[in-house]
């Protein structure tokens, strides 16, 4: 395998940590490749997984159902304190997170915090946060049937109707729109 295709599918997974869906024709190109190595266990079947994996890689029909940019950033190469950030609004998303709580965990001043924040991560924290919310409403809204309501304050949003002017913000289509829109595409 050349270093470009690993590079290629590389790329691959790392958007897929942001969800991913394909579109047409790639989609039914994959459907027909996938069915034709069920039940094999040849090595002609490794090869056309591998092909697979290079359409996938390659394809121009793709799209990133959501962007959080916690899912692109890279821990090693900054601080303890953002990491010691970033885990805790992982493992806390779902309550309410204030920007003083965060400052004094990392021994900063808000202000000051604010500043190493965004110069680290080129987001402020509260967008950051929101980023990282509807991220997880995206694969909520792909991978369960719970209502709207449900996984808006599941992801830590105390307000429907902030929620959903987030989201429209960020996708420009309402929650429900897309929901509809994935289901749709998926049951093709």
């Amino acid at each position: 395998m050349s270093y470009a295709v690993s590079k290629d599918i590389k790329k691959l997974l790392e958007l897929s940590k942001c969800g991913i869906s394909f579109l047409s024709p790639t989609k039914y190109l994959i459907i027909e490749k996938i069915a034709t190595i069920k039940g094999n266990t040849d090595f002609k079947s490794f090869l056309t997984f591998l092909e697979i994996l290079h359409i996938l890689s390659t394809s121009k029909d793709i799209k990133v159902l959501s962007s959080p940019p916690s899912a692109n950033y890279n821990q090693n190469r900054e601080s303890r304190r953002i990491s010691l950030i970033t885990n805790y609004i992982k493992n806390n998303y779902d309550s309410e997170i204030k920007l003083s709580k965060i400052a004094e965990m990392v021994n900063m001043s808000e202000s000051a915090f604010s500043h190493y924040f965004k110069k680290r991560t080129s987001h402020s924290f509260t967008s950051y946060l929101q980023d990282y919310r509807l991220g997880v409403v995206t694969k909520l809204l792909t991978e369960t049937d719970m209502s709207i309501n449900e996984i808006s304050y599941k992801a830590g949003f105390n307000s429907l109707s902030n929620f959903n002017r987030a989201f429209k913000k960020k996708h420009n289509i309402s929650p429900k729109e897309f929901k509809l829109n994935y289901d749709r595409e998926v049951s093709k």
